[in-house]
């Protein structure tokens, strides 16, 4: 299937399904930058899907070790919001 586009996204999901997703453009890399803008579009997607679990706090994000989610930026991003 050579030449055929790649088709990218991340999710996030929960006990109760999908919480948000985002399609990634195949011309970009998913960078430290990138990822603050998902983050930014998570935290809009867990006040309107999850209004108790955002009013309680009750909710966590759990990351893996990928280079752009170890970032000094992300880490400030995680720490402040």
């Amino acid at each position: 299937m050579h030449g055929q586009p790649h088709i990218r996204f991340t999710a996030f999901i929960c006990c109760q399904g999908f919480v948000h997703f985002d399609f990634i453009p195949e011309s970009k890399t998913v960078n430290k930058e990138m990822y603050i803008v998902i983050l930014r579009r998570l935290r809009v997607a867990i006040r309107s899907k999850r209004p108790e679990k955002w009013r309680t706090n009750s909710w966590f994000h759990l990351n893996d070790n990928a280079p752009e989610h170890r970032s000094g930026l992300v880490k400030d991003f995680l720490a402040t919001k």
